[in-house]
């Protein structure tokens, strides 16, 4: 891995090596079928003799600076242990984006901020009255340069992100035109939720997405559809999704970009139900009165102007008492959130002007689009969840 910490980088250079780095763990054609990335880098064995060393060397009553040195460096050492490959990936290459934060944190004097309210939570929209910069891109800062020719306002066009600004092309137009990243891209699409849960963990699928009347009668052109992947990659959570839940009736669609779904492949018993389909998300939406219409990880990608356009071709599709909306993402709270979301959002922010939103967020921006919020499904207050939405009225 590189040293990050040690360059200045662009948001182009933290992508292209964010995904250098990544090519040999999550190559389809390469990776082992073990959850590799999930697991922790150590054994319990390795971490007991760290944890008890750093436990003794804090006990001491006046360490010297060499057993101060020693405690930094086990907890260096334990964290290491303890967190998994994709953990340390993440966590690395998130660094840079983090130091984009403390460095306009500085131009701006957030610090002087947080230091008069003497350890009390400080929220963004206040800092954001002490400071002048606009309220989200305190929650989210980006690279230096970047927002200090937008004075420091939140960008609402992924064409004007700072990733457009340090290369001169939009993220995914980027991807489009480089078929190295764009592969290595949507293989780690494909692996980095090994070891985490996925939305149908969370969300009770058995009991919400079993009312498919008649839904295996006829062809497989003829059967109803039970849901539609949108933006689903290479649809590796459709297989996942019927392998775990086997009772669900009717048809899978996977929707997405022709060169993805292109590498698409199924066991042949998931042929017979899951059907792939090149679909732009920002056209209207062909697949008609689907029981539930899916989208992971695909909102945080765009500001609220593009997901208006999608969320209204969904809206359009959708049937009225029946039809569910599906969102898969991170729900954060108002206040303390946890960093790595944080930094996800700043990721967010930086790439495709988008960013991670809040339950005020997810409902205003639902409400805009002709939708409303039935239930938020969480297991950890401020991860990710699913969001259940339905049409209005």
């Amino acid at each position: 891995m590189p040293h990050y910490q040690d360059v200045e980088l662009t948001g182009f250079h933290a992508v292209e090596l964010s995904m250098t780095n990544t090519t040999n763990m999550t190559d389809s054609r390469t990776r082992p079928k073990t959850n590799s990335l999930a697991t922790m880098n150590s054994h319990e064995d390795q971490i007991s003799p760290l944890f008890d060393r750093i436990k003794q060397n804090l006990a001491a009553p006046n360490p010297t600076s060499a057993e101060h040195a020693q405690i930094l460096e086990d907890i260096s050492r334990l964290q290491l242990a303890v967190e998994t490959p994709l953990e340390t990936i993440y966590r690395i290459g998130h660094q840079t984006w983090q130091n984009a934060c403390v460095r306009i944190a500085l131009e701006l004097d957030v610090f002087d901020t947080l230091l008069a309210k003497k350890g009390a939570a400080v929220g963004v929209h206040e800092l954001a009255s002490a400071s002048g910069a606009g309220a989200v891109f305190l929650a989210a800062a980006k690279l230096p340069e970047y927002m200090r020719s937008q004075n420091y306002q939140n960008p609402t066009e992924s064409t004007n992100s700072a990733f457009a600004y340090a290369t001169g092309s939009e993220f995914w137009t980027h991807l489009s035109n480089t078929p190295t990243h764009s592969h290595i891209f949507n293989d780690f699409m494909a692996t980095r939720r090994q070891g985490r849960k996925s939305w149908y963990d969370i969300y009770p699928v058995g009991r919400e997405l079993s009312s498919l009347p008649n839904a295996d009668t006829g062809s497989k052109e003829e059967r109803k559809v039970l849901i539609v992947d949108v933006g689903g990659n290479r649809g590796h959570d459709l297989a996942e999704l019927r392998a775990r839940n086997p009772q669900l009736v009717g048809k899978m669609i996977l929707q997405d970009l022709p060169d993805v779904v292109a590498h698409a492949s199924f066991d042949p018993d998931d042929n017979m139900v899951i059907e792939a389909m090149p679909h732009d998300f920002f056209q209207p939406q062909p697949i008609r009165h689907a029981l539930a219409y899916h989208f992971r990880a695909i909102f945080h990608d765009w500001p609220d102007s593009a997901c208006r356009q999608i969320l209204s071709h969904t809206a359009a599709a959708m049937q009225r008492n029946y039809s569910k909306l599906l969102i898969s993402e991170f729900v954060l709270p108002d206040m303390d959130t946890a960093l790595f979301p944080a930094t996800l959002d700043i990721q967010m922010m930086g790439l495709h002007a988008g960013m991670e939103r809040s339950e005020k967020q997810w409902r205003t921006l639902l409400d805009s689009a002709g939708l409303k919020v039935v239930k938020i499904w969480q297991d950890v207050k401020g991860g990710e969840g699913v969001i259940e939405a339905t049409l209005k009225g």
